[in-house]
């Protein structure tokens, strides 16, 4: 049956099935969400870590086993919902198993809505940043180009795991801290996001020669064919986009949510509009560029609201040493120019090593940042 949204949005009515079965793996992925959340809240964080880790590995083993077999993308999104499904069912029932059933508090729901309705447009925002350029190109440019476009933006936005450890224990800790510490909270925001950089930085310095190089081996010529750009390009904006999460938790802790709901709702309509403007024009690589540039002015304008509340160090001096030694990084895996993946992988070892060696040598970071964060890595556990 025909989809006048998948005529819209995917360039054919042909394509409803995809829609609806986006629409089944949302509201399954957003029940682990809420599931995964409670670990958080509960301080069982190497819980999370398991489910989330455990879950997404397998779920990628069961696709390539599936297209190992023959079978094609319809047979592909069937597993991703029979997956999704059974890891949602069995973080609920135990979900279930620690809190129990039990009535909702009154004052306690008001109190919740209160502080999280402001965010819901930044959340819809946040969604339309990170997904709605596929839709885009696949209007413009077809189903191909999404896919294309598809796996390189998912090298890209690898990145942003570095920053979900020190996510999962910053936040609680800034809101322990906000009333109490104010300064050690802010200190706990700076070290993250310096800790983030640290490790973000290099990757997308050595994305235009690690990209295409992968997405080669795992896929196919074609699919690696834009990756050098298009993966970079989408890692700049994560890079953004993991220091403009640090940035949130300073309106978190002054319970101004509604400010970063705004922040958001700007950057997605920039976003969005520059889609447009470039897809048309410059073809994937168009998608690439309106990302990084939402993600990009969402950093700015967190960074200049939060100005008032709380006037941060944003790490320029390191950010140039971090940037000069993935220069020398870059260069040794340049120099040693591997073809294949299993040599890559070797030759990222001792490239790696010359990054870490290079930004202490430069002063990086200091012996009291670094236990800050081995402190925080002692409440995660």
């Amino acid at each position: 049956m025909g989809c006048p949204l998948a005529d819209a949005l995917l360039g054919g009515a042909e394509h409803g099935g995809l829609i609806r079965a986006a629409g089944v793996l949302l509201v399954l992925s957003n029940v682990r969400l809420l599931n995964v959340n409670l670990y958080r809240a509960t301080g069982r964080f190497k819980t999370r870590s398991a489910v989330e880790f455990s879950s997404a590995m397998l779920e990628l083993v069961g696709i390539l086993i599936v297209l190992r077999t023959g079978r094609g993308l319809d047979a592909v999104v069937l597993f991703m919902i029979g997956w999704n499904g059974l890891v949602a069912l069995a973080t609920t029932v135990h979900a279930l198993w620690i809190v129990g059933l039990r009535a909702p508090v009154a004052e306690l729901a008001r109190e919740s809505f209160r502080y999280a309705l402001p965010l819901l447009p930044g959340a819809a925002a946040y969604w339309a940043i990170d997904r709605s350029d596929r839709f885009v190109i696949g209007h413009y440019l077809g189903p191909r180009e999404v896919g294309i476009y598809s796996a390189a933006y998912a090298l890209g936005a690898l990145i942003l795991n570095y920053q979900m450890p020190f996510q999962m224990t910053l936040m609680p800790q800034v809101a322990r801290l906000w009333e109490t510490d104010r300064p050690r909270a802010q200190r706990y925001i700076e070290v993250c996001t310096k800790a983030f950089l640290a490790l973000a930085i290099p990757t997308v310095v050595g994305m235009p020669l690690v990209a295409p190089l992968a997405l080669r081996s795992l896929a196919n010529e074609e699919i690696a064919s834009q990756a050098a750009l298009v993966a970079t390009v989408v890692g700049v904006g994560v890079v953004l986009q993991g220091v403009a999460v640090m940035q949130t938790q300073i309106f978190h802790g002054a319970r101004r949510t509604m400010t970063t709901g705004a922040a958001m709702t700007f950057a997605a309509v920039l976003n969005i509009s520059l889609t447009f403007l470039l897809v048309p024009r410059m073809g994937i690589a168009g998608g690439a560029w309106a990302t990084a540039c939402g993600y990009g002015s969402l950093c700015i304008v967190l960074v200049v609201l939060a100005r008032p509340i709380m006037k941060m160090d944003h790490q320029i001096s390191f950010i140039v040493k971090s940037l000069a030694s993935s220069a020398l990084m870059a260069g040794l895996l340049w120099l040693v120019h591997p073809v294949r993946l299993v040599t890559l992988l070797i030759a990222l070892v001792p490239a790696v090593a010359v990054y870490f060696v290079a930004l202490f040598v430069l002063g990086g970071l200091s012996v009291e940042e670094r236990a800050a964060l081995a402190r925080l890595r002692t409440r995660r556990a």
